[in-house]
């Protein structure tokens, strides 16, 4: 077992191509760039362990969300990802909701190189509640040696998406682990749909309504 750590360990860190993060496979959620959304995103860590964590720092990133590692094993490699050769990395991204809005849609985006990570463990919490999100896989890469013989390893990125129906106005919390060990955590994404306020949205119709009685008018 440790020649297989060791040796897709040299594989990872020696890889120029597949250690380097890579956000291409992630898609943009509908919501995303609304005026009531929030975007952060990872490529590039600096905490191994423990808070504060990692704040964004992909362009247009806000500045309350962060990424957490607990394992005490884990350590930043060379091409800025979180990798953990000999413990299984715990993960927790952090959501604080500065605006104080309803929060309908949640969709974290992650890709993981070398073993994968553990996709029954995606939870996402607030106050007392617990929620399992749907899975999409959106890209697998195996490179090394055959699967299952040493320096063999994958690259894996994932969606997973919640939508909330009681629509929590308060901070949230996601967390996930690795399935083995030997995870190279290499991106994150993460978007947040929000619900206007009510007022926002009686302002919204009655400039709807404006435009559709002015325009009547000009008919007429």
């Amino acid at each position: 077992m440790n020649s297989f750590r060791f040796a897709l360990g040299a594989a990872l860190i020696g890889s120029a191509t597949i250690a380097q993060a890579n956000t291409s496979f992630f898609t943009a959620p509908s919501f995303r760039g609304g005026s009531y959304s929030t975007y952060t995103g990872w490529e590039s860590f600096t905490v191994a362990v423990g808070a504060p964590g990692n704040k964004g720092d992909l362009a247009g990133s806000w500045n309350n969300a962060s990424l957490i590692q607990t394992d005490p094993l884990a350590a930043i490699i060379g091409s800025g990802n979180l990798y953990n050769q000999n413990g299984k990395s715990v993960f927790e991204v952090k959501y604080d909701n500065i605006s104080g809005l309803p929060i309908r849609d949640v969709v974290l985006q992650v890709r993981a190189v070398g073993t994968e990570l553990n996709y029954d463990s995606f939870k996402l919490s607030y106050g007392a509640t617990s929620l399992t999100g749907v899975r999409t896989e959106l890209e697998r890469v195996g490179f090394g040696p055959p699967p299952g013989t040493p320096g063999s390893g994958v690259s894996v990125s994932s969606r997973i998406q919640w939508s909330l129906t009681d629509e929590p106005t308060g901070p949230l919390s996601i967390q996930f682990e690795a399935a083995d060990v030997s995870v190279s955590f290499d991106a994150g994404m993460l978007d947040v749909g929000l619900v206007p306020e009510p007022s926002t949205w009686a302002l919204f119709g009655a400039g709807a309504a404006a435009l559709i009685l002015a325009e009547r008018r000009r008919r007429h």
